[in-house]
């Protein structure tokens, strides 16, 4: 994995890049980065919170919001120990979206884009819809509003090639899958009785006063949601459950969103984690997938 740092970002060394993971999320900030290196005192400062670094074969820019240094990290070379800088960076045209508002967002009817880019975010839309209305105030944190207001439209974000859309699940799950992998699953999950209390269905109380229902059938649990129509009902029940976790040969170009094929079912990508690890025996690199199934 290709990895830049330092003011001009030029390219780190690859006796210097110790273990690299590029992750991609369907989350309000949909890549981060988490990087160690040999800590070099001349280098220290390039590595430091708020210094911005690249990674991936697009080389995206991330903002470095952590860093540490390990003076001990178990590496040894020609007799002598070697410390280790490890620092996690989020995608800079995104990060604001971490941060407490400054000032309230508060919209009605407005782009989910345009709300995303009033919270801070500074990125290129490919796709997007409106929403009723969004409400994030002073000191709130819109990587955890944004998310609330994806529910009631049963979407999610998605960021690749430089370009963020949001996306209908549904239309999520009915894409064609970009590639096959070999049932080789390192962990599987099926469990209707934890669906059943960790996806409810919501009602609500209508103008007219009669109570309303989200898709009950599905013996879920129940919740309140107020002031809240009959289509945002049936969106509070739909989302992506994680079905497989499993490892791969390492595909830098498949992030969160896409869809791929084991075992001959579609599934969705819902973090997609591509690794260079250099701290073991050999070299390795390799992608890890956490994939999901649309429920309705």
């Amino acid at each position: 994995m290709l990895v830049y740092a330092g003011p001009d970002l030029r390219q780190v060394a690859g006796d210097v890049l110790l273990r690299a993971i590029l992750r991609s999320d369907l989350a309000p900030v949909p890549q981060t980065v988490e990087i160690m290196v040999r800590d070099d005192p001349d280098f220290r400062a390039q590595w430091a919170v708020g210094q911005i670094i690249a990674a991936g074969r697009d080389g995206a820019r991330f903002k470095i919001v952590k860093s540490g240094v390990d003076g001990e990290a178990g590496l040894i070379q020609d007799d002598r120990k070697l410390g280790a800088i490890a620092v996690t960076g989020l995608l800079e045209s995104c990060a604001p979206i971490a941060s407490p508002l400054q000032r309230a967002v508060i919209r009605q009817g407005a782009t989910l884009g345009g709300i995303y880019r009033a919270c801070g975010a500074n990125v290129r839309i490919e796709q997007d819809f409106v929403v009723p209305r969004f409400c994030a105030f002073t000191g709130d944190v819109p990587s955890l509003s944004i998310p609330i207001a994806l529910q009631e439209e049963g979407a999610a974000m998605t960021y690749k090639a430089g370009r963020l859309s949001f996306r209908r699940l549904a239309d999520l799950s009915a894409q064609e899958p970009i590639a096959e992998l070999p049932d080789a699953t390192d962990r599987s999950e099926q469990s209707e009785f934890k669906e059943m209390l960790a996806v409810p269905f919501a009602f609500s109380a209508a103008p007219d006063g009669s109570i309303i229902f989200g898709r009950r059938e599905s013996g879920r649990a129940a919740f309140y949601s107020p002031r809240t129509d009959q289509r945002v009902l049936n969106n509070l029940s739909a989302v992506l459950i994680r079905r497989r976790k499993l490892r791969a040969e390492f595909s830098g170009d498949i992030m969160a969103g896409d869809c791929l094929k084991v075992a001959g079912k579609s599934l969705i990508v819902i973090t997609a984690a591509h690794v260079f690890d250099s701290t073991g025996t050999a070299p390795e690199q390799y992608s890890l997938y956490w994939l999901g199934e649309y429920v309705r």
